[in-house]
């Protein structure tokens, strides 16, 4: 998933998000879109729960090809993404794709964690900044993984001439978790839920 968005003069973000699924994940949005009887009732789907997204348009490729990977492509502008407070800014760099709670809330477990299939997913945020901010605080770098290494995480913040960048990679490399390793796991997930909290914190430039 790639975002690439610039920053407006009036703090709304304008640009791309770029979906791909392969294999399973492609099968199963091919049969959930076709059960929309619109485009706008598939973008309404879309857009729910994104609190200050606005989709403009969008191209889907491949979608009737069960061998291709399935592209979609969402042109968007998105409200109420950054927090100004006095001379800062405040954004969180993984906008949409923020894990806000653990899914896993239960203090204990008696059964087995069933995904159905493996998990590989990248997430890369592009924004563009204008040139009266500064960037003045990125969010540390983390590697946060299972002691087996069976699940991974990794997020990293950085600047790129003008613009922020986060890259973030999630990984289940089993589809079925045992319910003895459950309070570690847990604690993976409640260890990405953290890190998701951290913001960019960008500056005004004084005139």
């Amino acid at each position: 998933m790639k975002y690439n968005l610039t920053l407006n003069a009036d703090y709304s973000l304008e640009g791309t998000i770029e979906i791909v699924y392969y294999d399973y994940s492609a099968a199963n949005f091919r049969t959930n879109f076709a059960q929309y009887n619109s485009n706008e009732a598939f973008l309404n789907a879309y857009s729910e729960n994104k609190v200050g997204l606005s989709v403009i348009d969008f191209t889907l490729n491949n979608k009737d090809s069960v061998i291709k990977p399935l592209q979609i492509i969402y042109n968007v502008r998105i409200d109420n993404a950054v927090t100004e407070v006095d001379n800062e800014l405040y954004i969180n760099p993984c906008l949409f794709e923020q894990m806000k709670q653990n899914p896993f809330n239960e203090e204990t477990r008696n059964y087995p964690i069933d995904f159905a299939y493996k998990t590989d997913r990248t997430v890369t945020v592009t924004i563009k900044i204008p040139e009266n901010l500064t960037i003045s605080q990125l969010p540390k770098a983390a590697l946060i993984k299972m002691s087996d290494n069976t699940a991974k995480y990794q997020h990293n913040v950085t600047v790129n001439e003008n613009s922020i960048q986060l890259y973030s990679k999630f990984n289940l490399d089993n589809y079925i978790y045992l319910q003895t390793i459950y309070p570690e796991f847990r604690e993976f997930f409640n260890l990405i839920v953290k890190k998701n909290a951290e913001l960019v914190v960008l500056t005004k430039k004084s005139n």
